[in-house]
């Protein structure tokens, strides 16, 4: 008799944890959907932010060139000299 119930709790108890295992294989992958959606999300952000910066960086080279050509030199030379280092 009382083999008998510890076989019914050992065989509940394995279809409890059978039942659990899906339960959380199906709850990562709703939360890896939703991390990907987050993911493209943001990708698509910094694509549009980076597009703007590139548009603004344009127009300011083109209506002053000379400024934009002494800033590239600082910055070649400040980079230089960290590298040499």
């Amino acid at each position: 008799m009382a083999t008998r119930n510890l076989e019914q709790d050992v065989d509940a108890l394995t279809r409890t944890i059978s039942e659990l295992r899906s339960e959380i294989g199906a709850l990562a992958g709703r939360a890896g959907g939703a991390a990907q959606d987050a993911g493209r999300w943001g990708a698509r952000r910094v694509g549009h932010a980076a597009e703007a910066a590139a548009g603004e960086i344009q127009g300011q080279v083109a209506e002053r060139p000379l400024t934009a050509l002494g800033l590239a030199f600082a910055a070649g030379l400040a980079i230089g000299r960290f590298l040499v280092r």
